[in-house]
């Protein structure tokens, strides 16, 4: 298993099924272990193991049979988003307008919209778990 953490080795995939909305929580033992994406993208292409990632970031190695989608029937349940700046930018109305643009599933935290919304909606972008192909 590939996974994306900070933390060094453990954790676990909350998938749902969005066909029956039955969901599960998968503890993962990771060979390697990286907060980004595209680390883990190429360890997958390469043959370390499975990945879960965006689709967006595995579309073109889908296509090409670069990588297989594992698990085709469900999709991640949380996607950890988190914008960074300095505390005391944190009223500027540049940040402040920023962080009001982004669309409900990533809005402010603590905000009725963000809220509101526990998964993502059909149109956004979802996780996927992916693989190299067998040959």
């Amino acid at each position: 298993m590939l996974q994306a953490s900070a933390a060094a080795g453990l954790g676990s995939w909350a998938l749902e099924r969005p066909a029956t909305g039955e969901r599960h929580t998968v503890e993962v033992r990771a060979r390697i272990v990286s907060t980004t994406p595209s680390v883990l993208r190429q360890a997958a292409i390469e043959g370390a193991g499975v990945a879960l990632l965006p689709d967006w970031l595995v579309a073109r190695d889908l296509q090409s049979k670069r990588l297989r989608a594992v698990l085709s029937q469900w999709v991640s349940t949380e996607v950890s988003v988190w914008a960074l700046y300095r505390r005391e930018l944190r009223g500027t109305p540049g940040i402040r307008a920023f962080l009001e643009a982004l669309p409900p599933p990533l809005g402010i935290a603590g905000a009725p919209a963000a809220r509101q919304r526990r998964r993502p909606p059909p149109s956004q972008p979802q996780k996927r778990a992916a693989s190299k192909p067998e040959k």
